[in-house]
């Protein structure tokens, strides 16, 4: 395992700045402090059920999964996604078992694994086929290496696609094969930019399909710590006890913050602006990249990858370079425009002359 790498480079922003240091992150997102925006004064102390508020999850039923199709599937409230994430794992896989990751991905999935003592199995995609998952090959990986369990972003971090629905549909069809469950993290549900092939990217039922949902990116809580589950059947009842058993429950006082948002009809942020501010900077460059479809990111590619990131640390610029996200993605970085514009223009400004 290792500290992870998004969140020590936020903090080493953080930290610099608080010294005086005039710093920036080209890789991870800026949120405004929400505190005002939060009324608590129905809040509780006390220790709500295991699987969460009965209220907040219907409400969460009907809204962030409201695009789905899974009358069988029940709702747990968690505490934020990494948690519904190791539950599902620990739920439903053992110590030994190898669980194929779609690449390039968020570094902390393989280190949840690791952490469960399990192997985690990186599927690479490829930035020339728009990181589209070939599903024979999909079928091969999970039959050489036995795996488990599959588990992918939807809308991905950091490439920003959405896969479609007939993928997802592919996808299905080879854990279904396999007897693996398919764990799919709509933690960016609330930053979609190609609306139509979002409400489409779903899947027919399947009694292994998980979906994990945060309000950490879409409604700027990361703080909060609050995740969302949805399950089926004893899966479901097992993935309650393993979150039970690290956590008891999501916070009261998270939850009770959360449902006064969503009932003042809290609005989603657009990065409209941003992201095209982004795709021109990296047309600019003249380097590759598959546009954002969701999600607060891009992974441009570039052959200067190297003197890039000389050139922007020379002006307190830092980044994340492409190998965070997978061994073979030497040569690209996440680019995040989920800041305010005035920043990522000013980081666009500084970057020009390198």
């Amino acid at each position: 395992m290792q500290r992870s790498p998004t969140l020590a480079l936020a903090a080493a922003v953080e930290a610099a700045r608080a010294s005086g240091e005039r710093v920036y992150s080209l890789s991870t997102p800026t949120f405004q402090e929400r505190a005002a925006n939060l009324n608590l004064e129905m809040a509780s102390t006390l220790l709500p059920p295991p699987q969460g508020s009965s209220r907040l999850r219907a409400v969460i039923h009907d809204t962030m999964l409201g695009k789905w199709n899974l009358p069988n599937h029940d709702v747990l409230i968690t505490a934020g996604a990494k948690a519904a994430v190791l539950s599902t794992l620990r739920a439903s896989c053992r110590a030994g078992d190898r669980v194929a990751i779609l690449a390039p991905c968020w570094p902390s999935y393989a280190d949840i694994v690791r952490m469960l003592f399990m192997e985690p199995v990186l599927f690479e995609t490829r930035f020339e086929d728009g990181f589209a998952v070939d599903p024979a090959a999909l079928a091969a990986t999970m039959a050489k290496t036995g795996a488990g369990a599959v588990l992918l972003s939807n809308p991905a971090n950091p490439t920003g696609r959405i896969h479609p629905g007939h993928e997802i549909d592919e996808i299905v069809g080879v854990a279904r094969e396999f007897g693996a469950l398919l764990l799919i993290d709509e933690s960016f549900s609330g930053v979609v930019f190609a609306r139509d092939k979002w409400h489409e990217s779903t899947c027919s039922a399947y009694e292994r399909l998980v979906v994990v949902n945060s309000f950490s990116k879409s409604h700027h809580l990361q703080g909060l710590r609050v995740g969302v589950c949805a399950a089926q059947g004893q899966l479901f009842e097992d993935i309650v006890s393993a979150h039970q058993t690290a956590a008891s429950t999501a916070s009261s006082l998270s939850q009770a913050a959360v449902l006064a948002l969503l009932d003042a009809g809290d609005e989603l942020p657009d990065y409209g602006r941003e992201r095209e501010m982004s795709m021109g900077f990296v047309r600019d460059r003249g380097w590759d990249c598959c546009p954002s479809e969701g999600s607060f990111y891009v992974f441009p590619r570039t052959d200067g990858i190297d003197a890039f990131e000389v050139a922007g640390s020379a002006r307190n610029v830092y980044m994340l370079r492409g190998e965070v996200f997978g061994p073979t993605y030497v040569d690209h970085f996440r680019l995040c425009f989920g800041k305010p514009a005035a920043e990522l223009e000013r980081i666009f400004t500084l970057l020009r002359g390198s």
